[in-house]
């Protein structure tokens, strides 16, 4: 029996960039870069895209036994992490570790980061996830 009533498998998407996707075995490219820098058609196949990811993931956690939902956002991402956990009142947040180390944190900021010291709940960082 698990401890929870309900998971949210939560998307932002970003205007600042748009990372590739792992969908099963293969990769899904889907560019990385300014999203506002692509034009409608890109942002509509995009959206798309993170859509059917998510269905995916959806269906993996109900075939597990898992109640839970799916929600795709638009915005910053360590600004709406926050601002869902808050307005769900979630007990935690659980978050992947992109792995940018130091220096990477120092230029691009970290939304793990930013999360761990702005979340309203407590943040679980997954570090190094092989999905396949």
């Amino acid at each position: 029996m698990y401890l929870y009533q309900q998971v949210t498998l939560l998307h932002i998407f970003d205007y600042q960039d748009i990372a590739d996707i792992p969908m099963d075995d293969e990769v899904m490219g889907i560019g990385s870069g300014n999203i506002q820098s692509l034009n409608s058609a890109e942002r509509k196949i995009t959206k798309e895209r993170i859509t059917k990811v998510m269905e995916n993931l959806l269906k993996l956690a109900e075939k597990e036994g898992v109640d839970a939902k799916v929600k795709i956002v638009d915005g910053y991402p360590k600004v709406k992490i926050c601002e869902m956990a808050g307005k769900t009142k979630a007990d935690f947040v659980v978050l992947a570790s992109r792995g940018l180390g130091s220096l990477g944190r120092l230029f691009l900021g970290s939304v793990s980061d930013y999360c761990v010291h702005n979340c309203p709940s407590t943040v679980v960082l997954v570090k190094d996830v092989d999905l396949k």
